[in-house]
């Protein structure tokens, strides 16, 4: 890092501007998918008469619409 006089001095010309650069790094997770898989929110009748229910992926958390005590 060069001194803060040679720095002041560049400002001062209006030779150097400083810039706050801010990078992000993105890398695929664990569930990456290039396709969105529906979750399913509730086990139906439906899906235990067909067996289906073992196949199925579920969210983790109830769904934001649903109302508590609902369940």
């Amino acid at each position: 890092m060069p001194e803060p006089a040679l720095l002041a001095e560049l400002k001062k010309r209006k030779l150097l501007t400083v810039q706050k650069r801010i990078s992000f790094k993105i890398n695929k997770g664990p569930k990456f998918a290039l396709e969105v898989v529906k979750e399913e929110t509730d086990l139906t009748a439906e899906m235990i008469a067909r067996h289906v229910f073992p196949l199925s992926l579920f969210q983790s958390e109830p769904c934001s619409n649903c109302l508590p005590g609902a369940i």
